[in-house]
């Protein structure tokens, strides 16, 4: 009698760990779109616009002007999905794991900021900027999808485009060596918003998405004139989109060789 009753609990033990560890196990989860590119070149222009009335007499307080800024990055990269993890942007089509994606990504950026030059001997600047900034993320994935219109599946594509207005904060230390060459570390940060994501099927989401932006950028520069600076360097980029709740963030890191052009009026 004890050893039904043993034998009895078991069984109910062991369905009750079942149905706990499906659960656990059988239920799926989106992940965040994870790209890391160290190939992922920058190119950028910038031009600063200091009206005669907002120049100083004295270096150290600064020349004020309105600064216009724009950038381009673009990057692949692979992921790795686990089992009962995908990734989503719309409403239609899903990339379940276990597979392999791969990322096709393009950022552009640009902003209007107040910007002030100030110098501290004859050869240390700094140049802070604050203004407002536009961002659109453009993203690509390729994997085997689940489309959740019809029951079916097959390799497919899927994106999102995801547009976001918010602030950028810039700095830029720089080492003039003479007229000619100067060594430079732009420092920017970024914070946008939007309340609408497109995917590339047309599906629209009204969630409030949020991005985050990190950047380095120590260059080379040379004047080949008073009003023109290029420059070469190495980028490094952090940036991250917040999408719906129940579809896929987008992670991008981003390093590789920027180039850039600074005209100055």
């Amino acid at each position: 009698m004890l050893s039904a009753r043993i034998n009895t609990v078991g069984k109910r033990c062991t369905g009750i760990v079942l149905i706990v560890s499906c659960l656990h196990g059988c239920s799926s989860s989106p992940v965040h779109s994870s790209v890391d590119d160290s190939r992922a070149n920058m190119i950028s222009g910038t031009l600063i616009i200091r009206p005669e009335s907002w120049r100083s007499d004295s270096d150290r307080r600064g020349h004020s002007g309105i600064e216009l800024g724009y950038e381009h990055q673009s990057g692949k990269g692979t992921q790795s999905l686990k089992t009962n993890e995908f990734v989503q942007y719309g409403s239609d089509v899903r990339l379940n794991g276990p597979q392999k994606l791969s990322h096709d990504v393009s950022v552009d950026h640009a902003h209007i900021a107040y910007n002030r030059l100030m110098s501290f001997g004859s050869h240390f600047q700094l140049e802070p900027a604050i203004g407002i900034a536009h961002d659109e993320v453009n993203i690509e994935s390729n994997g085997m999808g689940s489309f959740l219109n019809n029951n079916t599946t097959g390799d497919t594509k899927i994106g999102l485009r995801q547009t976001l207005t918010g602030v950028t904060l810039g700095v830029i230390p720089r080492w003039n060596f003479n007229h000619y060459f100067a060594v430079e570390l732009p420092i920017r940060f970024g914070a946008g918003y939007s309340s609408r994501t497109e995917s590339v099927t047309g599906t629209f989401s009204s969630h409030s998405n949020n991005g985050l932006t990190e950047m380095i950028n120590p260059s080379l520069v040379f004047y080949p004139s008073k009003n023109v600076a290029l420059s070469v360097g190495y980028i490094d980029r952090e940036q991250s989109v917040e999408t719906a709740i129940t579809k896929s963030n987008i992670d991008l890191s981003f390093s590789g060789v920027s180039a850039a052009i600074r005209v100055i009026f």
